[in-house]
């Protein structure tokens, strides 16, 4: 089974991913835009495009230094909107998600993400 590795600095929030439009639409805001181009960069050159056909697992490990840091929910939205920009497949096909948050005093607040696909045509 296929599967990427990363390891990427917390999402901005969920709640700063949107801005309003003039017309009255929504537009990303920089931040989540932002944060689309570092994961692109941690892809690198050979990021794999995943079939339209395939069934996406998830599997995420939220590392921050206090409790009240971030909402694991809030930190995995922004998150798997950026992996599906990035990778190009819908969040449609995602089917499984492990999330686990670890506090840890005095560590680097981070995202550990593994993310695999299959056929399930």
């Amino acid at each position: 089974m296929p599967e990427v590795w990363l390891e990427l600095p917390l999402p901005p929030s969920a709640n700063h991913r949107y801005v309003r439009r003039r017309d009255g639409g929504l537009a990303l805001t920089r931040e989540a835009r932002d944060y689309d181009a570092f994961v692109l960069e941690a892809l690198g050159r050979s990021r794999p495009r995943i079939p339209k056909h395939a069934g996406v697992e998830v599997h995420v490990s939220l590392t921050v230094d206090t409790p009240r840091r971030r909402d694991l929910d809030n930190v995995l939205k922004q998150l798997l909107d950026s992996l599906a920009r990035c990778l190009k497949f819908d969040d449609v096909q995602v089917v499984a998600i492990k999330a686990f948050k670890h506090v840890l005093r005095g560590a680097d607040p981070k995202v550990r993400v593994i993310v695999t696909w299959k056929d399930i045509s």
